[in-house]
Parts: structure tokens; C-alpha cells; sequence
């Protein structure tokens, strides 16, 4: 199994996130992106189990039960560059490299950098996250070894 890059974008450190719950490690092992691009995708194929109305987080299941979390600025806060895609809703099946949400890029830029940041987080420890500097959609950014438990 693989997670992909939702985003083009550059790694930046996790406590450079808003959320307290990424920031401190709370939500999983996973990386943190300033984004660059203007488009969000699902990083695998998976299920939506809950999505914000705003577009700036979703909740995804893997087929191997793992939970991947994405989250652009905070889960307190709407996100004022985010537009979700209209037939986005809970309990879909997405497939990997399928778009979750457009990003206005200039609304984006105007905002503090840490409302740029996207994060991707899994709750399953046994992820092997890849060492990269820039990102493009569609690269592998996870992987998670067969018969690790």
C-alpha cells in the first residue's frame, strides 16, 4: 500500500503546523506540506468517513482499514482558500489522484504561512514516510510494508 502526494508542495516541519494536535504528534506519524498548488487529491484509494463543509479536512479509510487524515490550516477554523468539490460527502469511495477540493491560491498566499500548510498523518506507526524536500501530486510520499503489524 501507498499514500501519494495530495498536493504539489515543499516539506516543512510538523511544528510549523496550527493545530496543536499535529504540531505535537498527537494525530499519527506523517509529514506536513506548504502547498504550491492549486488542487487537492486523495493520496490512495480509500473511503471518506467525515469531511469538513468548509473542504479543509478530510478523514480517509484505506482498504487495509488505515486511517489517513489530510488538514489544510486548522480543524477549528473555515479556510477561506478552500472549495470543497460539490459531490464530496462522507462514506464515498475516492480513488487515488481524484480531486477532494480546489485551493484559491491567492486567498492562500494572503493568509499566515502556517494556514498553508497541509497535513498528511496515518494512524497506523508502521508507514515508511519518504525523505523529500518538493513534492509533486501523484508521488509517493508513504509506504507501508506487507506484513509489518
Amino acid at each position: 500500500m501507498q499514500l501519494f502526494a495530495p498536493v504539489n508542495g515543499r516539506l516543512c516541519p510538523p511544528t510549523s503546523h496550527p493545530s496543536a494536535i499535529i504540531r505535537h504528534g498527537f494525530a499519527g506519524q506523517g509529514i506536513t506540506l506548504t502547498v504550491t498548488g492549486n488542487e487537492i487529491f486523495a493520496p490512495c484509494d480509500a473511503t471518506i468517513i467525515q469531511s469538513s463543509a468548509a473542504g479543509h479536512y478530510w478523514l480517509l479509510q484505506t482498504p487495509q482499514g488505515d486511517s489517513v487524515t489530510l488538514l489544510l490550516g486548522q480543524v477549528e477554523q473555515l479556510h477561506p482558500a478552500c472549495q470543497r468539490r460539490e459531490s464530496t460527502r462522507n462514506v464515498e469511495h475516492i480513488a487515488q489522484g481524484e480531486l477532494l477540493a480546489r485551493v484559491n491560491t491567492s486567498v492562500l498566499r494572503s493568509l499566515p504561512a502556517a494556514a498553508q500548510c497541509l497535513a498528511i498523518y496515518c494512524d497506523n506507526p508502521h508507514w515508511q514516510w519518504q525523505n523529500i524536500s518538493r513534492i509533486r501530486v501523484g508521488e509517493k510520499v508513504a509506504q507501508f510494508e506487507d506484513g509489518v503489524v
